[in-house]
């Protein structure tokens, strides 16, 4: 009897493995052709990345630097993938690629589980709630009135409870989602991003009395409030704000699955439908033939000759394509009014240098030490 089920289950998984190889006999083909660490069974190159989260960050820019940029394959278990790091590779992606995910999220997902599962289930509810008695006063009001406000603002939540009113058909774990999307993506990102920046304004101070004597030469020592007009004023101001991005970009790593046969400009690599492609921004973003000296804080890398000089896929902090962020224009827009309204009022100094910042990747990529700096009333005068 026990031989039988020995016999059985192994029959059963040689009729599994055989599955897999047919079905992955497209990606096998071309994996025998691509460089790349050696892949073992089950785990396939998975072993490469089990490490703190600390170390993770380092072993990809060095996996990609060891193989020069080039696309690299990776077995994720039995999920192939590919590594684009060439802006002449990254360019033909963006169109033809199905996001899968960022970084993914995971919001203590495991523990606790059912009670915070009850606990957004109460939110939401008692959300809804308010939604439906907001509506029902504006409605008794245009009744009263015969007006009705057709700008008055609403927040995001009330929006989405509209629409699934309307046209959609939300649950409460979809709505859910769309917040968590909306808060990570539209803050948390750009809250990272100004740290970041103020961190290496109080290292260099050279740029920050650069950043500020711009600031200066446009608000003097008045507190206007500033405009969107003054915003694109604030041209040095953009260029740190893009070097940040490129030395520190908060999503670091993108996975996008090909939705059709791709042919790439690397060594004319066709990559098969359902390819995963990994696109490690810091390897792209730290490369010393598309940034001289990649590693040191240089707003130069994006003044207006130096653009010009480089591939337009070269930067990618905010992904590219029709599926890049919808929010780029806004996170530039809001990180501009946040520094510059903080540097007129205060400076930032640091005893850390450069070497001493590590990074990890948890949700998004931080900083390990977080972000020391002393902050200081400013003289509001120029600064020679």
């Amino acid at each position: 009897m026990i031989e039988m089920v020995v016999y059985i289950i192994v029959v059963v998984l040689v009729m599994v493995w055989c599955y897999i190889k047919w079905q992955n006999r497209h990606f096998e083909k071309l994996a025998a052709k691509m460089q790349g660490p050696t892949a073992y069974p089950i785990i396939g190159t998975g072993y490469t990345f089990f490490d703190s989260s600390e170390q993770v960050t380092s072993k990809i820019i060095d996996l990609v630097k060891e193989y020069n940029l080039l696309p690299i394959k990776l077995w994720l278990g039995p999920y192939f993938a590919v590594t684009i790091c060439k802006p002449e590779d990254l360019q033909l992606p963006w169109g033809i690629l199905f996001l899968e995910t960022t970084m993914g999220y995971n919001l203590d997902t495991q523990s606790n589980k059912k009670d915070r599962e009850f606990g957004e289930a109460i939110v939401i509810k008692k959300k809804k709630d308010e939604f439906d008695q907001r509506k029902k006063a504006i409605s008794a009001k245009v009744d009263l009135t015969g007006n009705k406000d057709e700008n008055q603002s609403k927040i995001f939540l009330d929006m989405l409870f509209e629409l699934n009113n309307n046209v959609g058909n939300f649950s409460d774990s979809d709505i859910r989602d769309e917040v968590v999307t909306m808060m990570i993506a539209g803050s948390e990102t750009s809250a990272i991003t100004i740290c970041f920046c103020h961190l290496m304004l109080a290292i260099d101070q050279d740029i920050q009395d650069k950043v500020y004597n711009e600031i200066y030469d446009i608000f003097g020592d008045s507190d206007e409030t500033i405009t969107m007009e003054d915003t694109t004023r604030l041209v040095y101001l953009e260029q740190v704000l893009k070097e940040i991005l490129r030395m520190y970009p908060a999503a670091p790593l993108l996975l996008r699955e090909i939705q059709g046969d791709l042919k790439i400009f690397s060594n004319n690599y066709i990559l098969p439908k359902g390819t995963t492609c990994v696109i490690p921004i810091l390897a792209t973003h730290y490369s010393p033939d598309l940034y001289p000296n990649p590693w040191s804080f240089n707003p130069e890398n994006f003044s207006p000759e130096n653009i010009a000089k480089r591939h337009k896929y070269s930067f990618i902090a905010f992904s590219g394509g029709p599926r890049g962020c919808i929010g780029s224009k806004y996170a530039m827009f809001s990180m501009k009014v946040t520094v510059s309204t903080f540097l007129r009022h205060f400076s930032v100094h640091t005893d850390i240098k450069l070497a001493d910042i590590k990074l990890k990747i948890d949700l998004l990529m931080r900083s390990v030490h977080g972000y020391p700096v002393t902050i200081r009333p400013r003289m509001r005068t120029p600064i020679k």
